[in-house]
C-alpha cells in the first residue's frame, strides 16, 4: 500500500484527468497530461480517487482507469462503477512487464458503449514500492474532541430555537428507572440568556463532544423553581441557572383518559383500569397507556413530541415481553398522569423503562449491557481502587436490614407469601396492595423485596477521566456515555466489575449494577463523573428472574383457586387484528362478581389448521357458560358484542 498522500511533490508520479466533456462518445478517454518512465519488470501502487461524479445519460456508469506504454499498449488497467464497496477510492498494486515502450501514460475512459453517460474528475499517484518520498511526513492526528459541552434548546413544539455554548457549567444525574435531573449557568450577560431559550416548558439537550460529537447523551427540562437569577460569582455579575427533571417527565402532563381512545375498546368508562385487551403482560399495558396518549382522537396532545420503538408483541430489542405474574398491581386510575402510571408499572421490577434525549422511550425486557471482567479488555468495564477510582469511595447500607421474607395481603382476605435468598439474617416485612390471586401476590411480594434489596446498599464513587484523547479501555481509562453514544463505555443499567482489594471491609470483584450517574462540566470545563452502582445478590438475581418468567403460559391469569375470582387469560392481540373477544374484568363493588367463571384458554399445541375448530367450539361454550353466570348474579354490564 502507498505511504500517506503527503501533496503533489511527495510523489513520483501525481497527476489529475480533466473533468469528462458531455460531448464524449463511447469509449472515448482522457490522458493525463504529465507521462513517465516505469522501471521494466518494476513493481509500483497505483491510488486513484473520483470525485465530481456525474451520470449524464443511462443507468449505472463505469469509469477504466489504465496505464499504458507510449504505443496504447496497456500495462495495467482496472474498472470502477458506483456499486463497488471502496468507491471512489482504491489502492491497487501492478507490476510492468520485462519491455514496453517508454513513456508511459495513464487515461481514463467509459468502461461499456453506453452513449455520453459520465462525467467525471480522477487524481492519481503512482508510487514504486519502497518509495522514499522527499521531506514527507506523517499527518498530524487530529486534535482531540474538547472538553465543555452545549446545550441545545428545544420548544415544546419540537423545534430548535437556539444553542447555549456559552453555559459556565452544568451537572446531570441520570437515574435507572427514574426520571433524574439536570440543570446550567449561564452569565445574564450572555446573548443565550433569554427569556426565550430559558422559558418553562423547554428542553435542553446536552452534547459533551467528548462522548459524542453530534448526538445529545441525556437532556432535561426547564420546571418552576429551578430557573433563577443571582448575583453570585466574584465579580457581583448575575448568573442564571435553568434545569428540571429528566425526560421521562414528560409523562406526567398527560392522564389516563376516562374512555379508551383506541381500539378494541378495554378500558372502561370510569373507575380503576385493571387490564387491557391487548394483553395483560407489564410491556402490553405500558404500550396501551402510550398508545392513548398519542390517539389522533384524543382533544388535545400534550405528549406530541412522544416517540415509542415497541409494540404489544416485542420490546425495544425486538424480543418477545416478558411474562410475569405481576398484574394486579399495575392498575390505573382514571386521571392518573403518565409519570405516575408508568412509575407503577416500572416499579413492578418486571420492564426497564428508558427515556432518550429525542423523547424516545424505549421499554426492555431488562436495559443494560454484561460489561463485568476480571481485567482491563476492550469492550468490558470494571472500576478498581487505585486505577480508574478518582478518589475515596462512599459505601452506605440501608437503615435497615434487607428484607428476605414478605406477607402480601391483597383483597377479601387473600394472603401469599414470598421469600428470597439474601444471606443475611431473617427479617420479615409486610406488603399491602390488591388483587385476589396469591400467584400474582407472590410475584408482586417479591418484586418488593429485590426493590428493597436493591436500595439496601449504595456505593459511590468518582472515575478517573484523563485528559482527551488518552482514553483506554485496555488501561481502564473509560468515558461515561449511552450505547449509542460515539465514545462512551458504561451507562445506567450495565453490569460491571468493582474491586477495590482483599482487605477487611473491601469490594472484592463484585458485580455491580450502575443505579446512576452524576455527569458535571465545571466552569474551566472540565468533565467529571460520579457512579453509584448496587450490588447483585446472584441467588436474589435469580429470583428476579422467576418472578418474571411467569407459572401459567403466555397470559396472566388474575384469579384461578376456589376463593371466588374472575380470572382473565388475554394472548398479545394486534390492535389492528381484524377480530378479537374481549371480556372486561373491572371489578364491580359487588363480591359476587368475582364468582363467575372464567373464560381462559391456552392449548398445549400451536394454533393451526388441525385443531383451531376445536379450540374455537371449546371457547364458545366458555363463553356461553360465563354470560350465564354474569345473568344470574345480574350483572349485564359484564356482557360485550365485541
Amino acid at each position: 500500500m502507498p505511504f500517506p498522500d503527503c501533496g503533489p511533490g511527495s510523489h513520483f508520479w501525481h497527476d489529475e484527468v480533466s473533468t469528462f466533456s458531455p460531448n464524449h462518445g463511447p469509449g472515448d478517454n482522457e490522458t493525463a497530461p504529465t507521462s513517465k518512465n516505469l522501471d521494466a519488470g518494476g513493481s509500483y501502487n497505483l491510488h486513484w480517487e473520483v470525485s465530481d461524479f456525474a451520470t449524464f445519460v443511462g443507468t449505472t456508469s463505469f469509469l477504466t482507469i489504465a496505464v499504458t506504454d507510449d504505443l496504447g499498449a496497456v500495462i495495467f488497467q482496472y474498472t470502477h462503477d458506483e456499486t463497488d464497496p471502496d468507491w471512489p477510492v482504491f489502492d491497487k498494486p501492478f507490476s510492468t512487464p520485462g519491455s514496453f515502450n517508454q513513456p508511459c501514460h495513464v487515461k481514463v475512459a467509459q468502461a461499456h458503449n453506453d452513449v455520453q453517460d459520465a462525467a467525471a474528475t480522477t487524481t492519481f499517484y503512482i508510487d514504486p514500492d519502497g518509495w522514499v518520498p522527499p521531506d514527507c511526513e506523517e499527518p498530524p492526528p487530529p486534535p482531540p474532541p474538547p472538553d465543555g459541552g452545549d446545550v441545545i434548546v428545544i420548544d415544546e413544539e419540537g423545534t430548535q430555537i437556539g444553542t447555549i455554548d456559552d453555559a459556565m457549567e452544568f451537572e446531570f444525574t441520570v437515574e435507572r428507572q427514574d426520571t433524574g435531573i439536570g440543570a446550567f449557568t449561564v452569565s445574564r450577560a450572555s446573548p443565550h440568556a433569554t427569556e426565550a431559550l430559558l422559558a418553562q416548558g423547554n428542553f435542553f439537550q446536552v452534547i459533551i463532544p467528548r462522548i459524542d460529537p453530534d448526538e445529545p447523551i441525556w437532556g432535561f427540562f426547564s420546571e418552576p423553581g429551578l430557573a433563577t437569577i443571582a448575583a453570585t460569582d466574584e465579580e457581583g455579575g448575575e448568573i442564571i441557572t435553568g434545569g428540571g427533571r429528566g425526560p421521562l417527565s414528560y409523562l406526567e402532563r398527560a392522564v389516563e383518559p376516562q374512555e379508551s381512545l383506541v381500539g378494541p375498546p378495554g378500558i372502561p368508562v370510569g373507575g380503576v383500569i385493571t387490564s387491557s385487551s391487548t394483553g395483560n403482560l407489564p410491556g402490553q399495558i405500558l404500550n396501551r397507556f402510550l398508545e392513548e396518549c398519542l390517539a389522533p382522537a384524543r382533544p388535545v396532545h400534550p405528549v406530541a413530541l412522544l416517540t415509542k420503538d415497541f409494540d404489544y408483541v416485542n420490546d425495544s430489542n425486538g424480543d418477545p415481553w416478558a411474562t410475569s405474574d405481576v398484574n394486579d398491581e399495575l392498575f390505573g386510575n382514571v386521571g392518573d398522569d403518565g409519570l405516575t402510571y408508568v412509575g407503577r408499572i416500572m416499579g413492578s421490577n418486571v420492564i426497564d423503562v428508558v427515556m432518550y434525549p429525542d423523547l424516545s422511550i424505549r421499554a426492555f425486557n431488562e436495559y443494560g449491557r454484561d460489561l463485568t471482567s476480571p481485567t482491563f479488555e476492550v469492550g468490558k468495564v470494571r472500576f478498581e481502587k487505585g486505577i480508574n477510582i478518582a478518589d475515596q469511595l462512599d459505601r452506605a447500607t440501608g437503615g435497615e436490614l434487607p428484607a428476605n421474607w414478605a406477607l402480601i395481603s391483597g383483597d377479601e382476605d387473600v394472603y401469599a407469601n414470598a421469600d428470597i435468598a439474601t444471606g443475611k439474617p431473617t427479617r420479615e416485612v409486610f406488603v399491602k396492595t390488591t388483587g385476589i390471586n396469591a400467584t400474582s401476590l407472590e410475584a408482586i411480594g417479591l418484586a418488593e423485596l429485590n426493590r428493597r434489596l436493591d436500595r439496601n446498599e449504595s456505593i459511590r464513587f468518582n472515575v478517573l477521566i484523563v485528559k482527551s484523547g488518552d482514553e483506554d479501555e485496555e488501561q481502564g481509562y473509560y468515558l461515561p456515555g449511552p450505547p449509542e453514544s460515539a465514545n462512551g463505555k458504561f451507562w445506567v443499567g450495565d453490569y460491571v466489575t468493582l474491586h477495590t482489594g482483599e482487605e477487611e471491609w473491601d469490594i472484592v470483584e463484585r458485580t455491580v449494577r450502575i443505579q446512576a450517574l452524576t455527569i458535571k462540566v465545571d466552569e474551566a470545563n472540565n468533565l467529571e463523573c460520579q457512579v453509584e452502582v448496587v450490588a447483585v445478590f446472584p441467588n436474589a438475581r435469580r429470583a428476579r428472574v422467576e418472578g418474571r418468567t411467569g407459572r401459567g403460559g403466555s397470559g396472566i391469569d388474575t384469579g384461578g383457586g376456589s376463593g371466588g375470582s374472575l380470572p382473565v387469560t388475554n394472548p398479545p392481540i394486534d390492535s389492528a387484528a381484524t377480530a378479537s373477544i374481549l371480556v372486561n374484568n373491572h371489578t364491580a363493588d359487588s363480591s359476587d362478581a368475582h364468582n363467575a367463571s372464567a373464560v381462559s384458554y391456552s392449548p398445549t399445541a400451536p394454533l393451526t389448521s388441525i385443531n383451531v375448530q376445536d379450540v374455537i367450539e371449546e371457547l364458545m361454550a366458555r363463553i356461553a357458560d360465563l354470560e350465564a353466570d354474569l345473568a344470574a348474579h345480574d350483572h349485564p354490564e359484564y356482557l360485550t358484542e365485541d
